[in-house]
C-alpha cells in the first residue's frame, strides 16, 4: 500500500505453483490391469492494482486485474477392461491422455459510494472483464478403439460488462438493509 496524499494505491500480487503425482489401483490387485497414473502441474500469477479515496460523504475505487494460469495434465491409463490396446502396447501401459490449458483474464473496474445521509447511501459501479482460454487435449478416442487417438486444440474468449447499482440503509450497528 502506498499513500499519495488523499489517494491510496494498493497492489495485490499472488503467485502459486502446484505439482501432484497420484496413482490409483482401481482393481486392488498387483497386476497392472485397471490402474491410472496422473501428473498435474499448475502455475498461476495474478496482479491487482487499486486507486481509492474516501472523504466524509464519498468513497471510490478504480482498479485493474490480471490473471495468468497454465495447467498441464498427463494421465497414463492401464484400463485393459475398457481399452483395446494397440498390438505394440507394453503390458501395464495403456493409453496416455494429455491436457494443456492456458487462461488469461483481464478486468478494469470502478465503484463509488455516496452517503446521502448518515444512514442512507447509494453505490454505483462498473466492471469490464475479458477472458481467453487455449486448450489442447490428446488421448484415446473412445472405449475399445485399439489405440486411436483424438487431438483437439481450441481457443475461446469472452468479455462481459457488469454494472452495479445499490442502495444501502444502516438501520443500526447490527442491521444493514440493501437492494
Amino acid at each position: 500500500n502506498y499513500n499519495m496524499g488523499d489517494i491510496d494505491l494498493k497492489s495485490i500480487t499472488a503467485y502459486r505453483e502446484m505439482q501432484a503425482e497420484t496413482g490409483t489401483d482401481f482393481d486392488g490387485t498387483p497386476i497392472p490391469y485397471n490402474d491410472q497414473l496422473v501428473d498435474q502441474r499448475q502455475k498461476q500469477y495474478s496482479q491487482e492494482l487499486q486507486l481509492s479515496q474516501q472523504t466524509e460523504r464519498f468513497k471510490w475505487v478504480l482498479g485493474a486485474y490480471y490473471l495468468r494460469e497454465e495447467v498441464t495434465e498427463a494421465i497414463q491409463n492401464s484400463f485393459v477392461a475398457f481399452y483395446l490396446p494397440p498390438t505394440n502396447a507394453v503390458p501395464g501401459q495403456g493409453p496416455l491422455s494429455t491436457t494443456d490449458l492456458k487462461s488469461d483474464n483481464f478486468a478494469v473496474f470502478g465503484q463509488g459510494t455516496y452517503n446521502l445521509t448518515e444512514q442512507l447511501s447509494v453505490t454505483a459501479g462498473l466492471r469490464w472483464t475479458y477472458e481467453k482460454k487455449d486448450v489442447g487435449i490428446s488421448g484415446p478416442f473412445g472405449l475399445g478403439t485399439g489405440g486411436a487417438t483424438l487431438d483437439v486444440n481450441g481457443s475461446e474468449s469472452w468479455s462481459n460488462l457488469s454494472p452495479r447499482l445499490g442502495l444501502e440503509y444502516q438501520a443500526n450497528d447490527d442491521l444493514l438493509l440493501y437492494g
